[in-house]
């Protein structure tokens, strides 16, 4: 039977594995933390996005409005958030993404986190 620590390294190795940028987000939206994919492409680190709104520093000015208005809208209502936007890599160059983020809920029914997942389509875009 493997350690606790073993398990929590495999299930790191898995997430790193994903092909996208994963996240976790607190029931208020504030970043808990990511996957290395997502980190290596804002070119942040876990301690600078730390309890932010990372769309707020990332997703493109013509998209931003938008994205939050159907966020909140998904986060008031407790259902799967879903929306297409570009968001800028530490390059500065914007990417198309297809952002999805889902609720995390207690035995109770509260929401207690939000798992997140961004793929990136810019290739499907142009």
């Amino acid at each position: 039977m493997a350690s606790a620590s073993e398990a929590d390294d495999t299930l790191r190795s898995i997430i790193d594995a994903i092909p996208g940028h994963v996240f976790i987000l607190d029931r208020d939206a504030g970043y808990i933390v990511s996957n290395q994919q997502a980190l290596d492409y804002l070119g942040l680190t876990h301690e600078e996005l730390a309890g932010q709104d990372v769309p707020l520093q990332v997703v493109h000015p013509d998209d931003i409005d938008r994205f939050i208005a159907l966020r909140k809208e998904s986060f008031s209502a407790g259902t799967l958030f879903e929306t297409e936007a570009r968001v800028r890599g530490k390059d500065g160059l914007y990417r198309w993404f297809l952002v999805r983020i889902k609720p995390l809920r207690d035995a109770g029914g509260q929401i207690i986190r939000w798992y997140g997942i961004r793929t990136e389509i810019d290739a499907r875009r142009s």
